[in-house]
């Protein structure tokens, strides 16, 4: 212990000033570029400094840790780490762990890494250029497998649902059966969410048009406060959809889960999946996947910030579908069999 601990003055200095340029951002930013982009390329340097200038760990393995750290935390995201260990009211660990993945965040914390290596490889003699070079080809070799990771899989989950995507109901063809795939009815600031309003929209839509004749709703009922399925079929019932054409999936807990349930426990090979239109096309890709005949219904898109026309973690969610497919896996829950009639 006595061999790491090591105190720089300068490190902890810059790590004191960067601190206080993230609590002013804190304060004054509460969306933005500089809240997020800026304020998540500053923290790992701030972290950096920190390791640096309380240990005597060396420049590159500070900035893995670092990295490493920054990584794992924004992955949690994709976890819902916050209500997985109920600590919504927790406001210091909201804080800490964030409660939306952002693939931003990753290329800020990315970036950060990068300059504050740039610099100590500048400014600093110690480290060899050839290790330097031999990093930088590390780092290069990696960011260039990171987007094959992310494009290649979004080529394949949209080839093949190409041209089995539709926005008239008009053109779609007739299944017995839409498999509406849940959303939260509420945003994290009591706002209602529009994907969950649009796909009520697309299915009161499609079956109003007769093109469907039963909607099956798939979502998430893993707590007793937490109800998808049900907050679905009350406004269904709002919009004129009868309640015996309504049957509800409480264990559609990932789109793997309710595009399986539907052929194994409700008995539907063919089928229409309404979402929006990327959603629609993982659920498609993994419809196939699992010998169902599946199209999609487009619901309306949401207008906000998006990596090129999708939300940016719909492109790890593709690369977890193809892995999932590969591996083979599961539902969380199957169970007793249910007609649809």
């Amino acid at each position: 212990m006595k061999n790491i601990l090591k105190f720089h003055k300068h490190y902890l200095i810059c790590a004191l000033m960067l601190f206080g340029v993230e609590v002013i951002i804190a304060l004054q930013f509460k969306t933005g570029f500089i809240r997020h982009t800026l304020g998540d390329f500053l923290v790992v340097i701030l972290l950096y400094c920190a390791i640096r200038g309380l240990t005597s760990i060396s420049v590159w393995r500070s900035a893995i840790i670092v990295l490493i750290i920054s990584f794992l935390i924004e992955f949690l995201q994709l976890l819902n780490i916050v209500e997985l260990l109920h600590q919504q009211n927790n406001h210091v660990f909201k804080l800490i762990f964030g409660t939306t993945f952002q693939f931003m965040d990753l290329v800020a914390y990315t970036t950060g890494i990068i300059t504050i290596l740039f610099i100590e490889t500048k400014y600093q003699k110690q480290i060899h250029l050839r290790r330097y070079l031999k990093s930088k080809f590390i780092l290069g070799f990696g960011f260039l497998l990171l987007v094959l990771c992310l494009i290649l899989p979004n080529y394949i989950v949209a080839k093949s649902a190409e041209q089995k995507n539709f926005y008239n109901p008009e053109d779609i063809p007739k299944n017995k059966v839409g498999l509406v795939l849940g959303a939260s009815k509420f945003t994290q600031n009591g706002r209602i969410n529009l994907y969950y309003r649009y796909r009520v929209d697309a299915a009161v839509k499609l079956y109003k048009a007769n093109k469907i004749d039963y909607i099956l709703v798939s979502g998430d009922n893993s707590r007793k406060d937490y109800d998808e399925p049900s907050l679905f079929k009350e406004d269904l019932i709002k919009r004129g959809i009868p309640e015996d054409k309504i049957y509800l999936d409480y264990a559609g807990f990932r789109t793997l889960d309710s595009v399986v349930r539907a052929k194994e426990i409700f008995g539907q090979y063919n089928i229409t999946i309404i979402s929006q239109r990327f959603h629609c096309q993982r659920a498609i890709f993994l419809a196939q996947a699992h010998g169902i005949n599946a199209v999609g219904f487009n619901a309306k898109h949401i207008k906000t910030p998006q990596f090129f026309n999708k939300p940016i973690r719909e492109y790890l969610a593709r690369s977890k579908a193809i892995l999932d497919v590969i591996i083979n896996k599961k539902p969380k829950y199957l169970g007793e069999k249910i007609a649809i009639r």
